[in-house]
């Protein structure tokens, strides 16, 4: 898959100089691809794409949340690539109307900050000011807060506030484990494996249940609405990604999530789940019948020692590993005993 969005680069690449900005463009975070300036190297073709795509399969990017850079760099290559090949994509992204999501994180909206409000200027203006880059693209670009009703968005908070807090876990919305995604979105924002101690923990559930409430029914809206071919986002858990996972599956549409691997220039696509449940179902028939040669096993020996530096990876979590250390065993005199 990889392989074929490379070479829209090469239809795409713009003659560029310095930093890559064009002459008189306004200012774009430089981590972002800068789109326009793409097309510009082919105005034509581009806008062929765009009229060609509106009678293609509608293709939902549930990119929800655009202040991550790897998935809005991803999702909105993806959307450009699959608009080139004809596809009808359409962007969803919250605009300021979840109460919590994906991008809070303890270190850096504390709980009080969801009471005074000011998460919002730390979580959710990065969305805001990145949303762009999905913008530029020219694509239709389905926001929160215009799928819901203020008083829909009112009944929703009312639920999350009311219904006790140790029924939240297991609560299900129309049948689905919204709850869960809720729970499961606390303990990740606090780093913990339980709320018990937590600072207001029970306050920050609820935020979290009404953000996997909202992003259920808008997600829900638009599926009702719109007959989508497929689907494609990142994570595909927690809150609002696993949230929108179960919405699309219920309503049929066929889900794609992804996530950076490991290894450098690698990404996972698993199909109809997240990659911690298709990893482990992988039906064995793919690989027991292969033929299993030396040059193979010489290759993943070799990457297998480069994971003690992470070389060939762009995820690894040993900065400074211990290469050389004393054994914990005594030269001399030491005695293994194997039990009968």
């Amino acid at each position: 898959m990889m392989r074929r969005v490379r070479s829209l680069w090469g239809k795409l690449r713009p003659r560029v100089s310095g930093r890559g900005q064009s002459r008189g463009a306004p200012p774009l975070d430089g981590r972002l691809p800068n789109w326009p300036l793409f097309f510009e190297a082919n105005r034509d073709l581009w806008q062929e794409s765009l009229d060609r795509s509106r009678t293609g399969p509608k293709i939902l990017m549930a990119n929800n949340v655009p202040a991550f850079y790897n998935s809005s760099i991803l999702e909105s290559l993806l959307s450009v690539a699959l608009t080139l090949r004809g596809a009808d994509v359409h962007l969803l992204l919250c605009d300021e109307v979840m109460p919590a999501c994906f991008n809070t994180k303890f270190r850096r909206t504390g709980p009080n900050t969801f009471f005074d409000g000011t998460f919002r200027e730390l979580a959710c203006r990065p969305c805001v000011d990145r949303r762009r880059v999905f913008s530029d693209l020219g694509l239709p670009v389905h926001l929160y807060s215009e799928e819901l009703s203020h008083l829909e968005r009112q009944d929703l908070r009312t639920l999350a506030n009311g219904l006790p807090a140790d029924k939240i876990p297991t609560f299900r919305w129309r049948d689905l484990p919204i709850g869960e995604h809720a729970y499961a979105g606390c303990l990740r924002y606090f780093s913990t494996a339980t709320l018990d101690g937590q600072p207001r923990g029970e306050e920050i559930l609820r935020k979290y249940f009404e953000a996997a409430l909202l992003a259920a029914a808008v997600t829900d809206h638009l599926a009702r609405r719109i007959r989508f071919a497929g689907s494609c986002f990142h994570h595909g858990i927690y809150v609002p990604q696993g949230v929108t996972g179960e919405v699309c599956r219920a309503r049929g549409v066929p889900v794609v999530n992804w996530n950076v691997a490991y290894r450098k220039r690698c990404f996972i696509f698993s199909h109809g789940d997240t990659y911690h449940h298709t990893l482990l179902d992988e039906p064995v028939s793919t690989w027991k019948t292969m033929e299993f040669t030396p040059a193979m096993d010489e290759a993943i020996q070799a990457y297998l020692k480069t994971r003690w530096w992470g070389s060939q990876d762009w995820i690894y979590f040993h900065d400074t590993p211990m290469t050389r250390r004393r054994p914990w065993w005594p030269k001399r005199g030491l005695t293994l005993r194997v039990p009968s």
